[in-house]
């Protein structure tokens, strides 16, 4: 049997459609399914080790995800709280950089938290720092002035009296 437009020596194969047939649909959405879930897993994971690691500074995590687009991301909101003293600071500082850098992969938004934790919280040890040891020295020395001096007595006479 010949066919019109074939060479002689090429058998007849029925030709393939351009179109997936169900079977690699169902493969495919399957694929994506488990991609989603994969990513999802992954997102969830990397924000709860944020809140866990802020702590009192952590808020909830909040997942955004649409499993129809394939979208996942997510955040976790830290509140910026440095305290009122220069140990406060520092300690915070570090809770507050731990926070972002708990993932080994860390977004830009990750980075960006984690540098403006160093940044001010050192910033405002190192001033409050400075400004409790101006106090601490101004009221060791009003200490030592009032003590030096004793209590005040009125002169036994009056200098300015004729």
């Amino acid at each position: 049997m010949l066919r019109v437009g074939m060479p002689l020596n090429t058998p007849y194969l029925p030709q393939k459609s351009n179109r997936p047939d169900e079977e690699e649909l169902r493969q495919a959405k399957a694929k994506r399914k488990q991609q989603y879930q994969a990513r999802l897993a992954h997102v969830i994971a990397h924000e709860n080790a944020h809140a866990a690691a802020g702590g009192r500074f952590a808020g909830a995590p909040v997942i955004e995800a649409d499993e129809t687009s394939g979208h996942v991301s997510g955040h976790v909101p830290i509140r910026m709280d440095f305290g009122k003293t220069s140990k406060d600071a520092l300690s915070n500082a570090r809770i507050i950089f731990g926070a972002a850098t708990a993932v080994s992969d860390m977004s830009a938004a990750d980075s960006a938290v984690a540098a403006a934790a160093l940044s001010i919280g050192y910033s405002l040890a190192a001033s409050r720092k400075i400004q409790e040891e101006a106090a601490e020295r101004n009221a060791h020395s009003s200490v030592r002035f009032a003590s030096q001096q004793g209590p005040f007595q009125a002169p036994k006479h009056n200098p300015f009296a004729h």
